[in-house]
């Protein structure tokens, strides 16, 4: 933005036309023209004629160096992305090495394969490792395999209303760790699970916003698990809904979630678990991990379980801060943005020997950084208590960078 000033201007220079100078002064530019497109012969520039097999077509298109985390070790391999000339297929496959000794051979290889053709996604893993685990306490590499298969596609997809489904089927072997819940030792190594998700949301922002304002978004799921020859199936519904405040930019957000399991509570497979804000000290994924189903700001990961919860959170934000000049120009801030937030918690609610009933109360606060003129990453701080009659409080700070 600028401040023209508002007075009459009685000499106007001519605008200098920089093409029409250079062809003025360079004539032979002239002669630099290309041919009539008809003067080319197709047959003579044809290599192929039929259908085009997209999967045929895959071919590598780049390859580089990787560093993994593997329970805290560094791994060291090598990333393949392949792809088809039209972009229908996709892959990367990644191999690294971790040299530890401490490990037992059959740990030290790790494997990840994914594969895109949308709506269908494939994806394998051995000993998986994960460049972000470098950065916890959120940990995704786990010891064993895992052979995976997702569809998902849209019933409505009319911005800003969608509405989705997914199924998709799994299977886990040699676990020690849930693949979902880093903290919990598995029941049993073998795991197999499929299931069948429904997900809507009609979320708004007004101009000038950093966020989504007002909406409603909810989801349900169905899982079918298949642990120890023995069949259980699982429910989880989540539904958010979210009003525009008088003051600009300011939103009040209701959020709830309720899950109910058909397996055995001392069987780890068949429990779901809560706690911690969720994010990486460096991330990559949503900067409000807390509004996850499974998050509970002021415990320790996965601290508490069970395989029945009902949940329920209220979130303030406020408007945003804007920061005309904060920074240098290689990084600068662009606003800040403060939520406040509280949530309930009743697991095993039926048993009134397990049941646990916790509240906490927190607030994170989001800062835009902008590197290098075009790079947006996210630095959040967050800070929650949570309280449990009979227990003393428990405390959790959080510091992130969402990069890119």
């Amino acid at each position: 933005p600028v401040i023209i000033p508002h007075r009459t201007i009685g000499d106007v220079a001519p605008v200098r036309y920089l093409g029409n100078a250079v062809v003025r002064k360079h004539v032979v530019v002239k002669d630099w023209k290309l041919a009539s497109p008809r003067s080319v012969n197709l047959d003579s520039v044809t290599t192929y004629r039929g259908d085009y097999s997209a999967l045929a077509n895959m071919s590598l298109v780049s390859a580089y160096p990787i560093v993994d985390a593997y329970k805290d070790h560094a791994s060291f391999g090598l990333r393949f992305n392949l792809m088809d000339p039209v972009g229908l297929h996709s892959a990367d496959f990644t191999a690294s090495y971790t040299p530890d000794t401490g490990f037992d051979k059959d740990e030290r290889l790790h494997l990840r394969l994914n594969y895109r053709n949308w709506p269908w996604t494939l994806g394998a893993t051995y000993n998986k490792a994960d460049f972000y685990d470098f950065f916890g306490p959120t940990k995704t590499s786990r010891k064993g395999y895992s052979v995976s298969l997702k569809y998902n596609n849209f019933i409505i997809a009319d911005k800003p209303r969608f509405l989705e489904y997914t199924l998709s089927a799994a299977h886990y072997g040699g676990l020690e760790r849930l693949p979902d819940y880093q903290n919990v030792a598995a029941s049993y190594e073998e795991y197999t699970t499929a299931s069948v998700s429904l997900n809507y949301k009609k979320l708004r922002r007004s101009i000038g916003a950093v966020d989504y304002e007002k909406g409603l978004k909810w989801g349900l799921g169905s899982y079918g698990n298949y642990v120890n020859q023995k069949f259980y199936a699982s429910m989880r519904a989540h539904a958010d809904a979210g009003v525009l405040l008088p003051w600009d930019h300011s939103s009040l957000w209701l959020r709830a979630a309720a899950g109910y399991s058909f397996g055995d509570r001392e069987d780890s497979f068949a429990n779901f678990f809560f706690g911690g804000f969720g994010n990486n000290y460096v991330d990559y994924q949503e900067i409000k991990r807390y509004h996850n189903y499974d998050s509970f700001p002021g415990l320790e990961l996965n601290a508490v379980g069970g395989t029945e919860f009902g949940k329920a959170m209220i979130e303030w934000t406020i408007p945003p801060l804007r920061f005309k000049r904060l920074g240098l120009p290689a990084m600068y801030c662009t606003w800040a943005r403060l939520a406040f937030f509280s949530s309930g918690i009743v697991t095993n609610y039926s048993e009134r020997l397990f049941r646990r009933e916790l509240v906490n109360a927190g607030a994170q606060l989001d800062f835009r950084l902008v590197m290098y003129s075009g790079l947006e990453t996210t630095l959040s701080v967050g800070y929650a208590g949570a309280f449990e009659e009979g227990r003393g409080p428990e405390t959790e700070f959080m510091i992130s960078l969402r990069i890119l």
